[in-house]
């Protein structure tokens, strides 16, 4: 196991890919944020303030600002690395060398596992370092009445780190099966966009194929985004901040024991369909 870590660090660390990546999110995430929450951690309108990126709030809020958030950038960012990085195994041949140097299928498919483990920690990182920075170090310390970490936001961070995992093995499927950095990204963001996304919309346009669209919501990347709504977890006040900012209520349409259950059989099932597909796979 160490062994594998120790060449999947390797093989990312020294890529310039990786660096520019990580780059990226940064130079899309931090300006927004600035932008938003520039004044003392705050969105201000009419001189009335909003909403307030204080921690502890600020764990829950980071998780579900409408593209301002962590975890959106994450949906975008961290599968199109895994994309890449995956997709250019087979592009430069580097699997089927890994397997001539004595690794067996198994072993190479637990190396790709423990690439995405080693992505979402990146990115889990990232949000508390993010957040912190924002929630605690940049702002007025007036705002802060109760713990930093409670216990809700632990259930939230875990369900981060839960969302992270799944869709870098949705994306690890995808690149196993394109076997091209190229074809898997766009076989991803097909996915995510036509069929989870405009599929289900079109379908809700005609009455008698509304029941259809529903099963649409138990799809992987809209339970994997369900799964992080900080609503399911810090009922009162978060639900209420949303509410204020999006005239509607917060409150999740399906049970947090529906989504966990789900979000944790489709990690069991990619991983199972991307080891089947490598078995059977032409390195």
């Amino acid at each position: 196991m160490i062994a594998l870590l120790q060449i999947e660090l390797i093989k990312t660390l020294k890529r310039r890919a990786f660096w520019v990546s990580l780059g990226l999110f940064l130079l899309f995430f931090l300006p927004l944020m600035i932008a938003a929450f520039g004044r003392g951690g705050s969105i201000e309108i009419n001189n009335q303030k909003l909403v307030s990126i204080a921690l502890p709030q600020g764990w829950g809020l980071m998780l579900d600002l409408q593209g301002l958030d962590i975890a959106s950038m994450s949906r975008l960012f961290l599968p199109v690395m895994v994309c890449i990085f995956i997709g250019s195994e087979f592009v430069f041949k580097t699997s089927r060398q890994n397997i001539i140097d004595g690794l067996s299928r198994e072993q190479f498919f637990l190396a790709k596992v423990i690439y995405v483990l080693f992505m979402a920690v990146i990115f889990f990182v990232l949000y508390l370092v993010l957040v912190f920075t924002f929630g605690y170090l940049l702002i007025d310390r007036s705002q802060i009445t109760d713990a930093i970490v409670r216990g809700v936001d632990v259930q939230m961070m875990g369900a981060f780190f839960v969302m992270l995992i799944g869709t870098g093995l949705l994306a690890m499927l995808f690149g196993i099966a394109s076997r091209n950095t190229g074809t898997a990204i766009g076989l991803f963001f097909f996915y995510s966009t036509v069929v989870e996304q405009i599929a289900p919309n079109l379908l809700r346009l005609k009455e008698s194929l509304r029941p259809i669209a529903e099963y649409f919501n138990y799809l992987p990347i809209h339970i994997f985004r369900e799964i992080v709504k900080p609503g399911r977890y810090d009922t009162e006040a978060l639900s209420a901040k949303f509410a204020q900012m999006q005239g509607a209520s917060a409150t999740p349409d399906m049970t947090t024991q529906t989504v966990w259950i789900c979000a944790l059989v489709y990690l069991v099932v990619l991983s199972g369909a991307s080891y089947l597909l490598l078995k059977k796979t032409d390195l």
